[in-house]
């Protein structure tokens, strides 16, 4: 069993990587943590993974009214601890978890570019994201994940549903690699669910970018420091 991460079964064929002990890394904050999910997934576990582990709220953002129903019932089955023949696959899990159902703020819209700095300022006193879950379309993902990193954003855990390998298309490929120059490891993922950790490390402070004597001024600094290394050793 992996001490630090555990894999929640979405549905029959997938599960998604979450940490295992969210309090090591949000004690200091504990209820007062910001959670923003995109879009909504097969199953709601991962989002009432955090709730019920840091008592925080969930803010989901929405825009398609069947999901949004999905979210309501699942705060309806948190509150009355009961499932019928009409509850819907997605929202049983609830009747496990031990979430107040007014921790789930449902928000029918999605953010853009340009709105989602006054989005975050509305919900709470700091204005920061903690964790961000993305499970939308390639599309919406680049949409949100520029923005927040655009207006200096740095969610401390991520978590993603790649509609697409982040080895398929060039545009995956270009904001996967883009998130993990700037900081973002990838921790471990299962098919297109993926887990990241914010490191701090910026590759791109690595070396300048106003000389023109190489080709690629990041590639070059870590050829020096290879080569650096390997003269040291000899």
């Amino acid at each position: 069993m992996d001490p630090i991460v555990e894999y929640l079964q979405i549905n029959e064929s997938e599960t998604f990587p979450v940490f295992r002990n969210l309090w090591d890394f949000f004690a200091a904050k504990g209820n007062k943590t910001i959670f923003v999910g995109i879009g909504t997934g097969p199953s709601p576990l991962v989002e009432l993974h955090f709730s019920e582990s840091l008592g925080c709220k969930l803010h989901i953002f929405e825009e398609e009214e069947e999901n949004c129903k999905k979210w309501k019932e699942t705060q309806d089955i948190l509150k009355t601890r009961k499932t019928n023949d009409s509850t819907s696959d997605f929202a049983k899990p609830a009747q496990k978890k031990w979430v107040l159902p007014q921790n789930i703020v449902i928000h029918p819209s999605m953010p853009t570019f340009s709105s989602l700095k006054s989005i975050v300022s509305s919900l709470g006193e700091n204005e920061r994201i903690d964790i961000l879950k993305l499970e939308c379309s390639t599309a919406k993902t680049a949409e949100v994940l520029y923005s927040v990193l655009h207006n200096g954003y740095r969610p401390g855990i991520l978590l993603i549903h790649w509609e697409t390998s982040p080895d398929s298309t060039l545009e995956t490929t270009l904001l996967a690699g883009h998130m993990q120059n700037i900081g973002y490891g990838l921790v471990t993922k299962n098919k297109n669910n993926y887990l990241y950790y914010f490191t701090d490390k910026n590759l791109y402070e690595m070396c300048s970018w106003e000389v023109s004597e190489v080709a690629n001024p990041l590639v070059a600094k870590i050829l020096e420091s290879v080569e650096m290394k390997t003269s040291e050793k000899e």
